[in-house]
């Protein structure tokens, strides 16, 4: 019989998912965790055979969880992702041969994938590669004057909060601003972003150097260059 633990911050999805799992077999729920840092210590205590894994959730996603997770650890268990449609999710999901399903479960599709583990014919999940194919293909949504548009964040140098507006700085002449906090912000961001001033966000790829006495990085993107303050108290998580 199959353990498995459900992590979704969705009470509902969770007491669905499981009497689905009920009426399938062969599989028990050995614990439900409403939010990652909950099933992260579900994972430490009960060695499950399968996670099933809410992608977004407050505060920490399905995707930093296993982000926090010790990589021998992650080998022990099978995951399976449970997302509402997100095309750019799902497209990093398939090409690191993880499983998902769209919410709401559907009981034939749960049943196929269920079946796949149970008969040891599970793919190999490659989580380095998953974190790659997120970070290539992330998108965040802004509001245009026609309705919205979606733009690659590892295009992004910096963004820059003010108030209820941040601004995404693409280049010198290409600067958008939208009318979303930067907290707000903050968790569509992939783990190449690194907060250096409770106004700013750097992305690490154009990063050339810091300077620690004029409290600032230098950034880099076709040799044009970009200098942004840094706080003295989160000058020590710039490397």
């Amino acid at each position: 019989m199959l353990k498995v633990i459900l992590v979704d911050d969705e009470a509902k999805a969770r007491r669905s998912l499981a009497l689905l799992l009920e009426k399938i077999g062969n599989v028990q729920v050995i614990a439900e965790a409403s939010d990652a840092q909950e099933g992260i210590r579900a994972i430490a205590m009960n060695q499950p055979d399968i996670v099933f894994l809410d992608v977004k959730m407050p505060g920490m996603s399905g995707f930093d969880m296993l982000d926090s997770i010790d990589k021998i650890v992650l080998r022990e268990f099978g995951v399976i992702f449970l997302t509402a449609y997100d095309e750019f999710a799902i497209r990093a999901i398939k090409y690191s041969a993880f499983d998902y399903l769209l919410k709401p479960v559907d009981e034939a599709e749960l049943r196929e994938t269920i079946d796949r583990y149970l008969s040891n014919n599970h793919p190999l999940q490659d989580y380095d590669a998953l974190k790659t194919a997120l970070n290539q293909n992330t998108k965040i949504r802004i509001r245009t004057a026609l309705g919205f548009e979606y733009i690659n964040a590892m295009d992004v140098i910096y963004i820059e909060g003010d108030g209820n507006y941040s601004k995404f700085v693409l280049s010198k002449d290409d600067i958008r601003t939208v009318s979303r906090t930067l907290k707000d912000i903050s968790s569509e961001l992939p783990e190449e972003f690194l907060r250096i001033h409770k106004k700013y966000y750097i992305n690490k790829s154009y990063l050339v150097s810091l300077n620690r006495f004029d409290h600032e990085c230098l950034l880099e993107k076709d040799s044009v260059q970009f200098r942004v303050p840094v706080s003295v108290r989160m000058m020590k998580n710039v490397r």
